[in-house]
């Protein structure tokens, strides 16, 4: 396609993913009761302190964007919290997300090839599977790259 397409899929993609925002941020505003806000706000206490699965949980709540907005800068920072203490889900979805299947903003295949290599070797088949079909480690520069 060249350069000029894969400007304009970027360009086109980054313009999406800004309406997708403000949809969803309206939709959380309009659909926000008051027992979804308490839940929300346990959840995010549990996340706060320590609770993995929480983390996990209100990552996962922001990349959907039903019940709270689509934000996926949300969703990296509390699934990158999760990931790093052990939880493989977490690891799993970065890895995605990395690898550009949830966000094309988060593009990166250094840090998608390091995530699903660790959800594989924590047992994670579908990381595993990711990983041999499109990553391959590189001794010499110490990086994932994309196969």
């Amino acid at each position: 396609m060249g350069l000029l397409g894969d400007l304009l899929e970027d360009a086109g993609g980054v313009i999406g993913e800004a309406g997708r925002r403000v949809r969803t941020a309206k939709r959380e505003q309009a659909n926000m009761t008051p027992e979804l806000q308490q839940a929300v706000e346990r959840l995010v206490q549990q996340a706060e302190g320590g609770d993995i699965d929480a983390m996990g949980r209100l990552a996962d709540a922001y990349i959907e964007g039903t019940q709270l907005r689509y934000d996926p800068d949300e969703a990296c920072r509390w699934w990158t919290a999760a990931a790093k203490s052990g939880h493989v889900t977490s690891m799993y979805n970065l890895g995605l997300l990395y690898h550009g299947d949830i966000s094309k903003h988060y593009f990166s295949p250094e840090l998608a090839g390091y995530w699903l290599y660790e959800a594989s070797i924590r047992g994670d088949r579908d990381a595993k599977e990711i990983l041999e079909r499109y990553y391959k480690y590189s001794n010499f520069s110490q990086k994932w790259k994309r196969r």
